[in-house]
């Protein structure tokens, strides 16, 4: 699956470090709202937030799929800009599919 992957991006070196920046991110969310809370409810929230394919969330692979799409869409892209790109579209794809839960209700 990996080898698939790097053979699908334009630029593999943008596109691992641009893997690395965001899986950073996601191992580290959760302890960022931590030193944010630090006296209210430090300790409920789990080490890992949102990078576990055990507790449901996305896994390696998933995130991997993800910025390589972002890359293809963004072929000559350095790697800040494909982390840039791949939250703006990560928040609007959320938006979109608030609304279209909330149109259903």
């Amino acid at each position: 699956m990996t080898d698939e992957i790097l053979r699908l991006v334009p630029n593999v070196s943008v596109f691992r470090d641009s893997l690395r920046c965001i899986k950073l991110w996601a191992q580290r969310a959760c302890q960022l709202i931590c030193l944010r809370d630090l006296f209210k409810n430090a300790y409920q929230y789990p080490g890992r937030a949102i990078y576990s394919n055990v507790n449901g969330f996305l896994g390696g692979v998933a995130w991997a799929m993800l910025v390589a799409r972002i890359c293809q869409l963004y072929p000559n892209a350095i790697a800040g800009a494909i982390v840039s790109r791949f939250f703006i579209i990560m928040y609007q794809w959320y938006r979109i599919s608030l609304l279209r839960n909330e149109a259903l209700c």
